[in-house]
């Protein structure tokens, strides 16, 4: 079945855990803890956003785990969270985060009441990374403000596009950001920095762009821009810093304004 909130309603925990399982979609009015984690699975469905009334999602961690997909092109899930893993399909992962977010590891515990009221401990075991594992899905997050981090990697099953931006600071690249075949596009609204080892990769059709408005492009030494026929290109306010930026038979745009 389908677990549906009206715009109004609203699954709140001061300090614990919440989750929330369908078979189908989850319609999400809004779920929110102050220091808890939020584990959303919707097995064979979608996590939807059910109207503009609440936050979609308040939570120190957010797992979520979607048969289809997870937010829309048209409405994205609305989040206020610190860490955040996330995997779907061909419906694609669309989140809007409203201040800092890590892409990291979250995991969750909540208490099943049974019949005798006793209770049953029903552990979410840890959920990595942010993953389209089909159907081409695309992954776009942008943040309203504060920075983006990738501690875990962030990947888009075969011509699915990535977009990562953040519209008030920096994004720090930790882990590799890659799709088989799609277009990649990272804006931090000050820097970008991918650090050691982490690479930004595509194939086939798939074009990088990577834009740094008022700061540096960093890389590390042994970080990478990989695309095997595509274009890459590059622009920062001020330095690139480049570690390796290789196409096969693609071209290379490097812009350092000033």
């Amino acid at each position: 079945g389908t677990v549906t909130m009206s715009d109004d309603s609203r699954v709140v925990n001061v300090d614990g855990d919440i989750r929330v399982v369908a078979a189908n979609d989850i319609h999400v009015g809004g779920i929110h803890t102050t220091t808890g984690n939020v584990a959303l699975e919707a097995t064979s469905g979608s996590v939807l956003d059910a109207g503009d009334l609440h936050r979609d999602l308040v939570a120190i961690g957010l797992q979520v785990i979607a048969g289809t997909g997870i937010g829309t092109s048209a409405n994205a899930l609305e989040t206020t969270v610190t860490t955040l893993s996330a995997t779907a399909t061909g419906g694609g992962i669309r989140i809007e985060e409203l201040d800092t977010l890590v892409v990291d590891d979250v995991s969750s515990s909540v208490e099943r009441v049974k019949v005798d009221a006793s209770t049953m401990t029903t552990a979410v075991a840890s959920q990595t990374s942010v993953t389209t594992t089909a159907g081409d899905g695309h992954i776009v997050m942008v943040l309203k403000g504060g920075s983006l981090t990738i501690n875990d990697t962030v990947t888009a099953h075969g011509s699915g596009n990535i977009r990562l931006e953040t519209e008030g600071t920096d994004i720090q690249g930790n882990a590799d950001i890659s799709s088989t075949s799609g277009h990649i596009t990272i804006i931090g609204q000050v820097g970008v920095e991918l650090t050691t080892a982490a690479d930004v990769i595509t194939g086939g059709t798939g074009t990088i762009n990577v834009e740094a408005e008022t700061a540096p492009v960093t890389m590390s030494a042994d970080s990478r821009v990989v695309n095997v026929d595509g274009d890459i290109r590059l622009a920062a306010a001020n330095d690139l810093l480049v570690g390796g930026i290789h196409t096969t038979t693609g071209n290379v745009a490097l812009e350092s304004t000033s």
